[in-house]
Order: structure tokens, then C-alpha cells, then sequence
């Protein structure tokens, strides 16, 4: 989230189409990691400007990411090194959900490229989001994301994942893998809120932030 109320959140996505050696003749000036392009969108001072240096920036991985204003819009985008695909919140109901595998059907309909994901519970982690919020729809507050973030099914390996001891490695896909952090975005107020680790197991601390423009 920056001072001009925009939000992005980013997951990780794989394809066939990703480049980790430098090709001068394909990429003669280059391209940039994952966190900068993401840096850059926060960097800019409209929603049209971080659009464009998330859309026009030389990348080389696959990624997916939701991209809002507090000016009440947002964005769904599914970026590969050469392509990207978008997806409009729908207006009936303004939810959006992603997690870790390609769903657009521009993509999915390629034959040059190929999905790369590792499956698992990314089918169905935004799906489980998703019905929560839908429960909620149209009063979505802050408590009905941590709800949703707390989610079990699919354990271990869920919306709130946990990693396992090494005996029980069995009934894992990443049994090494947790939830890190939850974070609640309100970008009309320019507040997070912030759980460390899993959420079940955690509480939400709220910060915000007064910005102030540095010449």
C-alpha cells in the first residue's frame, strides 16, 4: 500500500514461458525481479501509472497479481514474461480471488505456453476464500478476511497452512511450508492489519500509516 491508496498483493505462478539466463539478443536492456516490478506499481502516483509499469517492465517469471485503489476499483493480472491476462472484479458481486495456478481462459487456451504450477491446494484455497466472502456479500468487513484466512480445509496443506513434524511428512504436499503472515489491506482508510504466522493461532494488530510527501 502506498500514500496514493494503492494495494498490491502478489502470488507466485509458473510457466513454461519463464527465463532465468539473460538472452541479449531477446532482452537487450534486461529485465527485473519480481519484487521490483512490484515496487514500481506502489511506486507510482495514479492507478493508470502502476498499470502501466506492472504491463510495459522487461520481467521473467510468472506471477499473479490483484491491484486496487482506494478510489474504489481493482484488477485481477496474471503476468507471464510475454503475456498478461486480466480480469475485471465482476460488478454483481465485487469479489476477486486468486491463489498459485493459472485461470484465465486466454491463457489456458495457449498452446505455446504451459502451466508449471505444483497443483496441490491451489485449486481450491481461493475458492474456500471465496465462499466466505460471498457469505458476507454486500457488507464485507475486516473480520470476514479473518475468517476466511483461518480456513482448514484441505489441512495441512489449506488457506491457513501449517507445516508438520517429519514423522507426519506423509500427509503433507510442502510439509515444511506454514503461513507466514495475514494481511488486511483498507485502502479508502490506509490501514492494515496484520497477523504473524498462522492465523488461527494469532491475533491481528491494525497500523496506519501518515503519509507525508518527501521533495
Amino acid at each position: 500500500m502506498n500514500g496514493a491508496g494503492l494495494g498490491i498483493i502478489a502470488m507466485s505462478l509458473w510457466s513454461s514461458d519463464e527465463v532465468y539466463e539473460r538472452d541479449p539478443a531477446k532482452y537487450p536492456s534486461g529485465w527485473v525481479p519480481a519484487s521490483l516490478l512490484r515496487r514500481m506499481f506502489l511506486e507510482a502516483p495514479t492507478f493508470p501509472l502502476g498499470l502501466r509499469a506492472l504491463l510495459t517492465t522487461p520481467r521473467h517469471v510468472a506471477m499473479n497479481v490483484i491491484v486496487a485503489t482506494g478510489e474504489d476499483e481493482a484488477l485481477n493480472i496474471e503476468l507471464t514474461p510475454t503475456s498478461y491476462f486480466i480480469t475485471q472484479v465482476p460488478l454483481a458481486k465485487e469479489i476477486l480471488t486468486h491463489s498459485n495456478h493459472f485461470k484465465d481462459p486466454g491463457f489456458l487456451c495457449k498452446d505455446s505456453i504451459s502451466e508449471g504450477s505444483r497443483g496441490s491446494s491451489s485449486l481450491f484455497r481461493d475458492r474456500r476464500v471465496e465462499k466466505v466472502l460471498t457469505q458476507s456479500w454486500p457488507n464485507i468487513d475486516e473480520d470476514d478476511f479473518k475468517t476466511a484466512f483461518k480456513d482448514h480445509v484441505g489441512y495441512p496443506n489449506s488457506v491457513c497452512e501449517h507445516s508438520v513434524p517429519k514423522e507426519l511428512a506423509w500427509t503433507s504436499s510442502h510439509p515444511t511450508e506454514t503461513t507466514v503472515a495475514s494481511i488486511i489491506f483498507n485502502l479508502s482508510k490506509r490501514t492494515l492489519q496484520l497477523c504473524k504466522g498462522p492465523p488461527c493461532m494469532g491475533s491481528f494488530n491494525e497500523y496506519k500509516f501518515n503519509f507525508s510527501k518527501i521533495d
